[in-house]
């Protein structure tokens, strides 16, 4: 995660014995970027979210301290990136916040 700044951050939970993981996923079907939370004192990480083909879809920001909600940007090679709000532990769960338009040539 990035601050105000522009600066590449630790986000911790709000009991400051978990953090938020944001990974690019590299996996056989391509880049499947991935959030996870992990707890230091169980060493034990939950995955929250994990991209889907045929989506590229990244983690941007965690809203909340138990990362219950977060969002993502989410893009085709034919449909632009659009920003998604999602809850956990409902992965289906999700709201489009923009709504950009496909260029048509």
């Amino acid at each position: 995660m990035q601050n105000a700044a522009g600066l590449e951050v630790l986000r911790l939970a709000g009991d400051a014995h978990t953090l938020f993981l944001v990974g690019g996923g590299a996996s056989p079907e391509g880049a499947r970027p991935f959030l996870d939370r992990f707890d230091v004192d169980a060493k034990k990480a939950t995955r929250l979210f994990r991209s889907e083909g045929p989506y590229y879809e990244a983690a941007v920001d965690v809203l909340d301290t138990k990362g219950v909600r977060f969002l993502t940007r989410r893009e085709t090679a034919t449909e632009p990136p659009n920003y998604v709000l999602r809850g956990w532990p409902r992965r289906r769960r999700k709201s489009s916040i923009t709504s950009a338009p496909t260029a048509s040539i």
